[in-house]
Protein backbone atom coordinates (compact mmCIF):
# COMPACT_ATOMS: atom_id res chain seq x y z
CA UNK A 1 0.00 0.00 0.00
CA UNK A 2 1.36 3.33 -0.81
CA UNK A 3 1.96 5.88 2.02
CA UNK A 4 1.38 9.27 2.31
CA UNK A 5 2.91 12.54 3.63
CA UNK A 6 0.44 14.43 5.70
CA UNK A 7 1.29 18.10 6.27
CA UNK A 8 -0.46 20.73 8.70
CA UNK A 9 -2.98 22.86 7.09
CA UNK A 10 -3.76 26.00 9.18
CA UNK A 11 -7.04 27.84 8.77
CA UNK A 12 -6.94 31.68 9.13
CA UNK A 13 -9.29 33.96 9.68
CA UNK A 14 -9.79 37.00 8.25
CA UNK A 15 -5.61 38.23 8.59
CA UNK A 16 -3.64 40.32 6.45
CA UNK A 17 -0.53 38.15 5.21
CA UNK A 18 1.49 40.61 6.97
CA UNK A 19 -0.10 39.90 10.13
CA UNK A 20 0.01 36.20 9.13
CA UNK A 21 3.71 36.55 8.28
CA UNK A 22 4.50 38.18 11.84
CA UNK A 23 2.90 35.17 13.47
CA UNK A 24 4.77 32.64 12.09
CA UNK A 25 8.16 34.87 12.19
CA UNK A 26 7.25 35.20 16.09
CA UNK A 27 6.79 31.77 16.70
CA UNK A 28 10.10 31.06 15.17
CA UNK A 29 11.54 33.95 16.83
CA UNK A 30 10.29 32.08 20.50
CA UNK A 31 12.54 29.07 19.80
CA UNK A 32 15.46 31.44 18.91
CA UNK A 33 15.59 30.42 15.40
CA UNK A 34 16.01 32.35 12.45
CA UNK A 35 15.70 30.05 9.28
CA UNK A 36 13.44 31.21 6.27
CA UNK A 37 10.58 29.35 5.50
CA UNK A 38 7.50 29.50 2.68
CA UNK A 39 3.74 30.82 3.62
CA UNK A 40 2.09 28.24 0.85
CA UNK A 41 -1.39 29.72 0.36
CA UNK A 42 -3.74 27.18 -0.60
CA UNK A 43 -6.38 28.99 -1.14
CA UNK A 44 -4.90 30.84 -3.63
CA UNK A 45 -4.99 28.07 -6.09
CA UNK A 46 -8.29 27.06 -5.50
CA UNK A 47 -8.86 31.03 -5.90
CA UNK A 48 -7.26 30.44 -9.32
CA UNK A 49 -9.27 26.41 -10.24
CA UNK A 50 -12.69 28.41 -8.77
CA UNK A 51 -12.40 31.17 -11.46
CA UNK A 52 -12.03 29.16 -13.88
CA UNK A 53 -14.65 27.09 -13.54
CA UNK A 54 -12.39 23.89 -13.28
CA UNK A 55 -14.32 20.56 -12.48
CA UNK A 56 -10.95 19.06 -10.64
CA UNK A 57 -10.18 15.64 -11.11
CA UNK A 58 -8.53 13.40 -8.24
CA UNK A 59 -4.90 13.27 -8.81
CA UNK A 60 -5.02 9.57 -7.71
CA UNK A 61 -7.59 9.23 -10.42
CA UNK A 62 -5.97 10.88 -13.64
CA UNK A 63 -6.00 8.63 -16.58
CA UNK A 64 -3.12 8.10 -18.69
CA UNK A 65 -4.56 9.65 -22.12
CA UNK A 66 -4.50 12.56 -19.99
CA UNK A 67 -0.34 13.11 -19.44
CA UNK A 68 1.24 14.17 -21.96
CA UNK A 69 4.85 13.98 -21.62
CA UNK A 70 6.51 17.06 -23.01
CA UNK A 71 10.05 16.69 -22.80
CA UNK A 72 11.26 16.45 -26.41
CA UNK A 73 14.55 14.76 -25.67
CA UNK A 74 13.65 11.50 -23.30
CA UNK A 75 16.67 9.23 -22.40
CA UNK A 76 15.45 5.13 -22.66
CA UNK A 77 15.15 5.10 -18.86
CA UNK A 78 12.52 7.71 -19.07
CA UNK A 79 10.80 5.94 -21.71
CA UNK A 80 10.83 2.76 -20.19
CA UNK A 81 9.29 4.21 -17.19
CA UNK A 82 6.63 5.88 -19.04
CA UNK A 83 5.80 2.09 -21.46
CA UNK A 84 5.52 1.07 -17.59
CA UNK A 85 2.36 3.57 -16.63
CA UNK A 86 1.09 3.41 -20.13
CA UNK A 87 1.98 7.17 -20.95
CA UNK A 88 1.80 7.61 -24.69
CA UNK A 89 1.40 11.31 -25.73
CA UNK A 90 4.61 12.64 -26.15
CA UNK A 91 6.53 15.41 -28.16
CA UNK A 92 9.89 15.55 -30.64
CA UNK A 93 11.85 17.49 -31.96
CA UNK A 94 14.67 15.47 -33.76
CA UNK A 95 15.33 12.10 -35.97
CA UNK A 96 16.90 10.73 -32.69
CA UNK A 97 14.10 11.08 -30.68
CA UNK A 98 12.00 9.30 -33.37
CA UNK A 99 14.63 6.37 -33.10
CA UNK A 100 14.01 6.17 -29.38
CA UNK A 101 10.42 6.16 -28.88
CA UNK A 102 9.98 3.42 -32.05
CA UNK A 103 12.20 1.61 -30.31
CA UNK A 104 10.99 1.85 -26.70
CA UNK A 105 7.35 2.80 -27.14
CA UNK A 106 6.10 2.19 -30.85
CA UNK A 107 2.64 2.84 -30.00
CA UNK A 108 3.11 6.45 -28.79
CA UNK A 109 0.80 9.12 -29.85
CA UNK A 110 3.46 12.28 -31.10
CA UNK A 111 3.37 15.95 -31.42
CA UNK A 112 6.23 17.66 -33.47
CA UNK A 113 7.35 20.56 -31.09
CA UNK A 114 7.81 23.49 -33.19
CA UNK A 115 10.78 26.32 -33.01
CA UNK A 116 8.74 29.35 -32.28
CA UNK A 117 9.34 33.24 -31.74
CA UNK A 118 10.83 33.24 -27.91
CA UNK A 119 12.55 36.46 -27.90
CA UNK A 120 10.21 38.00 -25.63
CA UNK A 121 10.22 35.53 -23.09
CA UNK A 122 11.75 36.06 -19.48
CA UNK A 123 12.89 32.01 -19.76
CA UNK A 124 13.42 31.30 -23.57
CA UNK A 125 13.28 27.88 -24.60
CA UNK A 126 14.01 27.51 -28.71
CA UNK A 127 17.61 27.38 -28.25
CA UNK A 128 17.12 24.33 -26.72
CA UNK A 129 13.92 22.60 -27.66
CA UNK A 130 11.76 22.75 -30.94
CA UNK A 131 12.31 22.00 -34.95
CA UNK A 132 13.10 24.79 -37.37
CA UNK A 133 10.42 25.02 -39.99
CA UNK A 134 12.28 23.97 -42.58
CA UNK A 135 12.86 20.60 -41.14
CA UNK A 136 9.15 20.08 -40.16
CA UNK A 137 8.37 17.74 -43.20
CA UNK A 138 10.96 16.13 -43.07
CA UNK A 139 10.32 14.77 -39.54
CA UNK A 140 6.94 14.20 -40.73
CA UNK A 141 8.37 11.55 -43.22
CA UNK A 142 10.51 10.11 -40.87
CA UNK A 143 7.72 9.26 -38.64
CA UNK A 144 5.89 8.39 -40.88
CA UNK A 145 8.60 5.54 -42.55
CA UNK A 146 9.25 4.34 -38.90
CA UNK A 147 5.27 3.46 -38.70
CA UNK A 148 5.00 6.35 -35.98
CA UNK A 149 1.52 7.83 -35.41
CA UNK A 150 1.86 11.50 -35.44
CA UNK A 151 -1.49 13.54 -34.55
CA UNK A 152 -0.18 17.26 -33.82
CA UNK A 153 1.96 19.90 -32.92
CA UNK A 154 3.03 21.57 -29.78
CA UNK A 155 4.95 24.86 -29.17
CA UNK A 156 6.24 26.98 -26.87
CA UNK A 157 6.79 30.62 -26.54
CA UNK A 158 8.69 30.49 -23.29
CA UNK A 159 8.26 31.44 -19.76
CA UNK A 160 6.84 34.48 -18.74
CA UNK A 161 5.96 35.65 -22.37
CA UNK A 162 3.34 38.72 -22.24
CA UNK A 163 3.85 39.48 -25.85
CA UNK A 164 0.89 38.91 -27.85
CA UNK A 165 2.09 38.74 -31.23
CA UNK A 166 4.60 35.64 -30.02
CA UNK A 167 1.29 33.57 -30.03
CA UNK A 168 -0.68 34.72 -32.66
CA UNK A 169 2.51 34.42 -34.89
CA UNK A 170 3.09 30.75 -33.37
CA UNK A 171 -0.52 29.65 -33.74
CA UNK A 172 0.10 30.70 -37.58
CA UNK A 173 3.11 28.55 -37.86
CA UNK A 174 1.77 25.62 -36.39
CA UNK A 175 -1.12 25.74 -38.80
CA UNK A 176 1.38 25.82 -41.59
CA UNK A 177 2.79 22.55 -40.30
CA UNK A 178 -0.48 21.29 -40.35
CA UNK A 179 -0.97 21.75 -43.58
CA UNK A 180 2.20 20.46 -44.70
CA UNK A 181 1.17 17.22 -43.03
CA UNK A 182 -2.08 17.45 -44.81
CA UNK A 183 0.09 17.22 -47.72
CA UNK A 184 1.63 14.19 -47.30
CA UNK A 185 -1.71 12.10 -46.08
CA UNK A 186 -1.45 12.94 -42.28
CA UNK A 187 -4.46 13.91 -40.04
CA UNK A 188 -3.09 16.02 -36.94
CA UNK A 189 -5.89 16.76 -34.60
CA UNK A 190 -4.11 17.99 -31.75
CA UNK A 191 -2.21 21.55 -30.64
CA UNK A 192 -0.53 22.14 -27.58
CA UNK A 193 0.15 26.07 -27.31
CA UNK A 194 2.41 25.58 -24.47
CA UNK A 195 2.71 27.16 -20.70
CA UNK A 196 5.08 29.93 -18.96
CA UNK A 197 1.38 32.12 -18.50
CA UNK A 198 1.93 34.79 -15.78
CA UNK A 199 0.31 34.44 -12.45
CA UNK A 200 0.49 37.64 -10.38
CA UNK A 201 -3.00 37.92 -9.83
CA UNK A 202 -2.34 41.98 -10.12
CA UNK A 203 -1.24 41.33 -13.83
CA UNK A 204 -3.74 38.67 -15.05
CA UNK A 205 -6.72 40.85 -15.76
CA UNK A 206 -5.12 44.18 -17.07
CA UNK A 207 -6.82 45.36 -20.28
CA UNK A 208 -8.64 42.39 -20.81
CA UNK A 209 -12.78 42.32 -21.14
CA UNK A 210 -14.61 39.41 -20.13
CA UNK A 211 -15.86 38.51 -23.47
CA UNK A 212 -12.37 37.41 -24.88
CA UNK A 213 -12.54 34.06 -23.66
CA UNK A 214 -10.46 30.42 -25.02
CA UNK A 215 -14.03 28.21 -24.21
CA UNK A 216 -12.34 25.14 -26.26
CA UNK A 217 -9.10 25.15 -24.04
CA UNK A 218 -8.72 22.33 -21.83
CA UNK A 219 -5.39 21.39 -19.43
CA UNK A 220 -4.37 17.67 -19.08
CA UNK A 221 -2.63 16.05 -16.66
CA UNK A 222 -5.45 16.99 -13.26
CA UNK A 223 -7.65 19.22 -14.88
CA UNK A 224 -10.46 19.43 -17.73
CA UNK A 225 -13.36 21.51 -19.43
CA UNK A 226 -11.20 24.59 -18.95
CA UNK A 227 -13.19 27.79 -19.45
CA UNK A 228 -12.00 31.06 -20.15
CA UNK A 229 -11.66 32.79 -17.28
CA UNK A 230 -8.38 30.69 -16.48
CA UNK A 231 -6.57 32.80 -19.26
CA UNK A 232 -7.78 36.07 -18.00
CA UNK A 233 -4.21 38.23 -19.06
CA UNK A 234 -2.74 40.63 -21.56
CA UNK A 235 -2.26 37.84 -24.82
CA UNK A 236 -5.94 35.99 -24.17
CA UNK A 237 -7.11 37.81 -27.42
CA UNK A 238 -4.71 37.42 -29.26
CA UNK A 239 -4.91 33.79 -28.43
CA UNK A 240 -8.26 33.35 -28.79
CA UNK A 241 -8.17 35.65 -32.04
CA UNK A 242 -5.25 33.18 -33.61
CA UNK A 243 -7.13 29.77 -32.81
CA UNK A 244 -10.31 31.23 -34.26
CA UNK A 245 -8.83 32.16 -37.26
CA UNK A 246 -6.15 29.51 -38.02
CA UNK A 247 -8.05 26.65 -35.78
CA UNK A 248 -11.75 27.23 -35.58
CA UNK A 249 -13.95 25.19 -33.89
CA UNK A 250 -15.59 23.21 -36.83
CA UNK A 251 -12.01 21.92 -37.98
CA UNK A 252 -12.15 19.34 -35.14
CA UNK A 253 -8.56 20.51 -33.67
CA UNK A 254 -8.63 19.68 -29.54
CA UNK A 255 -6.40 22.31 -28.49
CA UNK A 256 -4.90 22.04 -25.06
CA UNK A 257 -2.09 24.10 -22.82
CA UNK A 258 0.57 23.72 -20.00
CA UNK A 259 -0.07 26.95 -17.36
CA UNK A 260 1.46 25.40 -14.22
CA UNK A 261 3.33 28.61 -13.93
CA UNK A 262 -0.14 30.39 -13.51
CA UNK A 263 -1.79 28.28 -11.21
CA UNK A 264 0.85 28.18 -8.52
CA UNK A 265 2.94 31.76 -9.32
CA UNK A 266 1.43 33.79 -6.60
CA UNK A 267 0.14 30.98 -3.95
CA UNK A 268 3.89 31.03 -2.50
CA UNK A 269 5.69 34.04 0.07
CA UNK A 270 9.13 33.67 1.44
CA UNK A 271 9.86 34.91 4.47
CA UNK A 272 13.42 35.66 5.19
CA UNK A 273 15.49 37.03 8.60
CA UNK A 274 18.00 39.72 8.00
CA UNK A 275 20.86 37.50 9.87
CA UNK A 276 23.53 40.52 8.74
CA UNK A 277 23.99 44.41 7.89
CA UNK A 278 26.76 46.90 7.68
CA UNK A 279 27.26 49.79 5.52
CA UNK A 280 29.52 50.12 3.00
CA UNK A 281 30.94 53.95 1.75
CA UNK A 282 32.43 54.88 -1.61
CA UNK A 283 35.49 55.11 -1.66
CA UNK A 284 35.87 58.02 -3.71
CA UNK A 285 34.70 60.02 -0.48
CA UNK A 286 36.75 60.52 2.29
CA UNK A 287 36.14 58.75 5.55
CA UNK A 288 35.41 62.13 7.72
CA UNK A 289 32.86 63.02 4.82
CA UNK A 290 31.04 59.90 5.32
CA UNK A 291 28.57 59.97 7.74
CA UNK A 292 27.09 63.61 5.92
CA UNK A 293 27.24 62.29 2.82
CA UNK A 294 23.99 59.66 2.85
CA UNK A 295 24.16 59.02 -0.82
CA UNK A 296 27.64 57.35 -0.71
CA UNK A 297 26.32 55.04 1.91
CA UNK A 298 24.56 51.76 0.99
CA UNK A 299 23.09 49.11 3.34
CA UNK A 300 24.46 45.91 2.89
CA UNK A 301 21.85 43.13 4.37
CA UNK A 302 22.80 39.60 4.28
CA UNK A 303 19.49 37.50 4.30
CA UNK A 304 19.13 33.41 4.98
CA UNK A 305 18.03 32.83 1.27
CA UNK A 306 19.79 33.43 -2.09
CA UNK A 307 20.84 32.35 -5.43
CA UNK A 308 21.66 29.08 -4.52
CA UNK A 309 18.13 28.43 -2.75
CA UNK A 310 15.06 30.40 -4.07
CA UNK A 311 16.73 33.10 -6.25
CA UNK A 312 18.17 31.06 -9.05
CA UNK A 313 16.25 32.46 -11.60
CA UNK A 314 17.75 35.95 -10.84
CA UNK A 315 21.06 34.64 -13.01
CA UNK A 316 18.90 34.67 -15.93
CA UNK A 317 16.26 37.15 -15.68
CA UNK A 318 18.40 39.52 -14.28
CA UNK A 319 15.14 41.01 -12.19
CA UNK A 320 15.48 42.12 -8.68
CA UNK A 321 14.08 40.27 -5.95
CA UNK A 322 12.94 43.84 -3.52
CA UNK A 323 11.84 42.71 -0.18
CA UNK A 324 8.95 43.40 1.68
CA UNK A 325 10.15 44.81 4.81
CA UNK A 326 7.34 44.30 7.91
CA UNK A 327 8.49 47.19 10.06
CA UNK A 328 11.12 49.62 9.86
CA UNK A 329 12.10 51.25 13.20
CA UNK A 330 13.54 54.13 11.75
CA UNK A 331 11.47 54.60 9.04
CA UNK A 332 14.22 55.53 6.70
CA UNK A 333 15.29 54.91 3.46
CA UNK A 334 18.53 54.21 1.89
CA UNK A 335 19.85 52.65 -1.01
CA UNK A 336 20.33 49.44 -0.33
CA UNK A 337 21.89 45.90 -1.65
CA UNK A 338 20.40 42.53 -0.69
CA UNK A 339 22.74 39.25 -0.41
CA UNK A 340 22.12 35.81 0.48
CA UNK A 341 24.54 33.39 2.60
CA UNK A 342 26.44 31.69 0.77
CA UNK A 343 30.27 32.66 0.11
CA UNK A 344 29.83 33.15 -3.43
CA UNK A 345 30.95 37.11 -4.23
CA UNK A 346 28.02 36.57 -7.08
CA UNK A 347 25.15 35.68 -4.70
CA UNK A 348 23.26 39.30 -4.57
CA UNK A 349 19.54 39.43 -4.77
CA UNK A 350 19.44 43.37 -5.60
CA UNK A 351 21.33 45.98 -5.53
CA UNK A 352 20.96 49.85 -6.09
CA UNK A 353 17.49 49.54 -4.88
CA UNK A 354 15.76 52.34 -2.15
CA UNK A 355 13.99 50.65 0.84
CA UNK A 356 13.08 51.24 4.15
CA UNK A 357 15.85 50.63 7.13
CA UNK A 358 16.32 47.15 8.66
CA UNK A 359 18.31 45.29 11.48
CA UNK A 360 19.53 42.24 11.51
CA UNK A 361 16.72 39.68 13.32
CA UNK A 362 14.29 41.67 11.51
CA UNK A 363 11.88 39.60 8.65
CA UNK A 364 11.30 40.41 5.23
CA UNK A 365 9.16 38.73 2.63
CA UNK A 366 8.99 38.28 -1.08
CA UNK A 367 5.90 37.45 -2.87
CA UNK A 368 5.25 35.57 -5.91
CA UNK A 369 7.98 32.92 -5.27
CA UNK A 370 5.50 29.85 -6.54
CA UNK A 371 7.38 29.18 -9.41
CA UNK A 372 10.90 27.84 -10.40
CA UNK A 373 12.14 29.19 -6.90
CA UNK A 374 12.28 26.31 -4.38
CA UNK A 375 11.81 23.82 -7.21
CA UNK A 376 15.32 24.33 -8.17
CA UNK A 377 16.94 25.47 -5.19
CA UNK A 378 19.91 23.06 -3.58
CA UNK A 379 22.12 23.21 -0.31
CA UNK A 380 24.84 24.41 -1.31
CA UNK A 381 27.11 25.78 1.14
CA UNK A 382 25.22 23.31 3.87
CA UNK A 383 22.10 25.50 3.72
CA UNK A 384 18.78 23.34 3.99
CA UNK A 385 15.76 23.43 1.82
CA UNK A 386 13.00 26.04 3.33
CA UNK A 387 10.25 24.33 6.02
CA UNK A 388 6.72 25.07 4.44
CA UNK A 389 3.87 26.40 6.39
CA UNK A 390 0.56 25.95 4.53
CA UNK A 391 -2.56 27.83 5.19
CA UNK A 392 -6.20 28.75 4.13
CA UNK A 393 -8.23 31.36 4.73
CA UNK A 394 -11.81 30.38 6.63
CA UNK A 395 -13.87 31.65 3.33
CA UNK A 396 -11.65 29.43 0.79
CA UNK A 397 -11.53 26.46 3.63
Amino acid sequence: MASHHVVPLEVTESQSLQEIITQKANAVNLNNEDEAFYLVNIGDIIYKFNTADIRLTTALDVKNDNIIYSNPCKGLSHLKVALKKGITLMTFDSEGELQRIKRMVPHAKLLLRLKVDDSKAAFPLGAKYGVPFSRVLHLFKVARKLSLNVIGISFHVGSGCDDPDSFTKAIEKSKKAFNLAKEIGLDLTLLDIGGGYPGIEDTLFENVKRDLLIPRLIILICMSDLMAKALYFQVCGAITEALDKYFPTECGVEIIAEPGKYFTTSSMILVTNVIGKRLRYDDNVKTEQNQSHKESMECMYHINDGLHGSFLRRLFTKEPFIPNVLKSKSGQFHRSSIWGPTCNGLDCIASGQTIPEMEAGDWTYFENLGAYASAASSNFNGFASKERHYYISKEHW
